[in-house]
């Protein structure tokens, strides 16, 4: 972990230049805001109050940078269980470098400059955790519904800009990780970095993967449906998936999956294949999800989640894997990997090609 600069934190966290106005609404010839103009104006917005109050003296916030200056935690927590947290949650988003490669918005920086971090708040304290609620919701009056919603849970997730925040509520979730839940959510915006929209099953099938693979448990919600993992990696790693995996086919269920509402045994499944995809293959894996990534691109600009058929994934999966991938897949789960242990396989640190 190091200290950064205010005006570092400050410069690296404004919102980078956005993907071309999708024209959902508004006329700029006559002078209307377009919905991606509101967008763009109110992440600013939000961006800039945000990070005035999380770095004021009276919040009670302390922040936590990691070494390459992407991923940045402020915490209400004691410095001791912060630097724990903080550990874990670097960890997590590691592990998606070591399949992935180092991200584009970090192997294109010149010396000296910095990365547009990865931003999360750990908070225990209620009137600071509606505090940030606030302050999001006047920002962006966008919003302000949701935040208002969002201070009778246990955290939230925004994309624009990208900030998910953790509120440690003892009184509804007694076994809950804010690491956990902190670095699952920005294994969802690292991927976004990296492909866009992905279908839900393959974000939420990724990050969980992460969580086992970095901490050996898995703990964060599986969100939309109110789901929370609470069994260990021994489990997720255990019986019931191998079981799934063997029982198997072909992923055609898999790929049909919404993942809302849960389905246990696709869930299952799902974190197999991300497990195994990401540790065994993951050249494989890049190239299935830079496919989604280029289809999405192409025939989806309507914003929200992609839904691709069946098909349609079959297809990403056939040119992305090499013929016999089921039989790999099923033989790795015989006997799968410890969770802390290495494979044999070592990935280039250099950022995948486009």
């Amino acid at each position: 972990m190091i200290s950064t600069p205010l005006f570092l934190v400050i410069s690296a966290w404004l919102p980078q230049q956005g993907p071309a106005p999708l024209g959902l609404g508004g006329d700029t010839t006559k002078g209307i805001e377009t919905v991606d103009e509101l967008v763009i104006r109110e992440s600013e917005a939000i961006t800039a109050a945000v990070l005035e109050f999380a770095l004021s003296e009276d919040s009670g916030l302390k922040l936590y940078v990691s070494e390459d200056g992407r991923s940045q935690i402020y915490s209400d927590f004691s410095k001791s269980e912060s630097k724990k947290a903080f550990k874990r949650i670097d960890a997590m988003l590691g592990k998606v470098n070591l399949a992935l490669g180092v991200p584009n918005d970090l192997a294109g920086l010149a010396e000296g400059e910095k990365a547009r971090p990865l931003v999360g708040f750990m908070i225990h304290n209620q009137e600071i955790y509606n505090q940030l609620c606030d302050t999001i919701g006047e920002a962006g009056p966008s919003q302000a519904d949701f935040m208002e919603t969002s201070k009778n849970t246990t955290g939230f997730t925004i994309f624009a800009p990208e900030v998910t925040a953790y509120f440690h509520d003892l009184s509804v979730q007694e076994e809950a990780r804010p690491d956990h839940s902190i670095g699952h959510n920005l294994v969802h915006f690292d991927l976004h970095r990296r492909y866009g929209i992905l279908p839900l099953w393959i974000r939420e099938s990724m990050a969980t993967a992460v969580e086992d693979m970095a901490v050996g448990e898995g703990f964060a919600p599986w969100h939309l449906n109110g789901f929370v993992f609470t069994s260990s990696h021994a489990e997720w790693r255990g019986r019931e998936t191998k079981k799934g995996v063997e029982r198997a086919t072909n992923l055609h269920s898999l790929f049909t999956y919404p993942a809302n509402p849960y389905r246990d045994d696709l869930a299952h499944l799902g974190f197999a294949f991300a497990t195994y995809t990401m540790l065994e293959e993951p050249e494989g894996l890049h190239a299935f999800l830079s496919a989604m990534e280029k289809e999405d691109a192409a025939n989806y600009d309507r914003g929200g989640r992609s839904e691709f058929s069946a098909e349609m994934t079959q297809g990403f999966f056939d040119a992305s894997f090499e013929p016999g991938f089921m039989d790999r897949f099923q033989k790795w789960w015989e006997k799968p990997l410890k969770w802390n242990k290495k494979p044999m396989k070592k990935n280039s640190s250099e950022a995948r090609p486009e």
